[in-house]
């Protein structure tokens, strides 16, 4: 299995990543010409619980049980994933941060970007991670929302007193969270921690995502996690839950998403990705359809990372760095498939 190092990455983005950043297009055909790319253009066929009438471009291997796969779903809107066996694979999806502490009265961590990420951790495949804010000329940025490493806290997330307004009625809510098990197996809750800079706190995940006396939590064993948003599929049942969660978009507009499936228990393929210009529901439909018709499984869970500008995805394909989407905006935080 080829793994790419900081040394042997060349980056090499795509040609139409420009009209991306611009338009919020992506014209996936450009990547057909890619080296490595074996696969034909054919129908992709979606569950008849959609009316997509997706077409799969193109399909790489990139290590042994993982692929790069580009997906036109409308004709001005792709997506691109990764997608992983987690059970023939050598790899596993894990959360790189760097040099995390207090600053400027605020937690913070070394900022890169995502390929810059990738290179770092020796990984395969990258997408953005969580919401982020403030940036110090120093090369930092802080970090909104949950953020585990090492089963430790190093960022508090205590759950949200929302104020309400003519739509949203006024309630106390807690926001999702993508964490990996010290099994390296992904998991996604709605999470939260303790109040305050101290990064000592347990992290708990709760039955839903607004509090009530009628909800339950419990300690939430992850070895690290971070939060960000909306849920888009739990229990493999669509769940947009962006207005309990205090993020509306309705926009079309480039998401990050990441997601999987259980089998026997266990989850048996991780997907993360990007699209081009979707809706939460219209990302949340994709993914149902795509379980079903890839792996004839059915998506668990599945949620949103960081969208907009942040959005990027880039993987090694025979030593170069392919970037569908290279926004240049660096991030402190991302998910990068790593080797087991």
């Amino acid at each position: 299995m080829w793994i790419g190092t900081a040394n042997s990455i060349t980056r090499l983005r795509s040609p139409f990543a420009t009209l991306f950043r611009a338009k919020g297009l992506v014209l996936l055909p450009s990547l057909l010409s890619l080296a490595g790319c074996a696969d034909v253009p054919q129908q992709y066929q979606p569950s008849s619980k959609t009316s997509s009438n997706a077409r799969l471009l193109s399909t790489e291997t990139i290590s042994i049980a993982v692929e790069h796969k580009s997906i036109q779903l409308q004709s001005d809107t792709g997506v691109d994933l990764i997608d992983v066996d987690l059970r023939r694979s050598r790899v596993r999806p894990i959360i790189a941060t760097s040099d995390i502490a207090v600053r400027h009265g605020h937690v913070s961590g070394r900022s890169y970007l995502p390929t810059d990420w990738m290179a770092r951790r020796g990984g395969i495949a990258v997408i953005n991670g969580g919401y982020f804010g403030d940036s110090y000329a120093e090369g930092y940025r802080d970090f909104v929302g949950l953020l585990v490493q090492h089963g430790v806290v190093r960022h508090s997330a205590p759950p949200i007193h929302g104020q309400g307004s003519a739509t949203i009625p006024a309630a106390i809510y807690v926001r999702s969270a993508f964490g990996t098990l010290a099994n390296g197996d992904p998991v996604i809750g709605w999470a939260a921690s303790g109040v305050g800079l101290t990064m000592r706190k347990t992290p708990m995940v709760y039955s839903a995502p607004l509090v009530n006396t009628t909800d339950t939590k419990s300690v939430w064993h992850v070895d690290n996690a971070v939060g960000c948003g909306p849920t888009l599929i739990r229990r493999g049942h669509i769940y947009v839950n962006d207005h309990e969660e205090r993020l509306i978009n309705s926009m079309n507009r480039p998401r990050t998403f990441v997601s999987y499936d259980v089998v026997n228990g266990r989850p048996s393929q991780f997907v993360m990705g990007i699209v081009s210009q979707a809706s939460y529901r219209e990302v949340a439909m994709f993914l149902k359809s795509y379980f079903w018709t890839a792996h004839h499984s059915k998506v668990a869970a599945a949620m949103c990372l960081d969208g907009g500008s942040s959005t990027q995805l880039s993987y090694v394909s025979r030593g170069r760095t392919v970037s569908p989407l290279d926004t240049d905006v660096d991030v402190p935080d991302s998910i990068v498939l790593v080797p087991k």
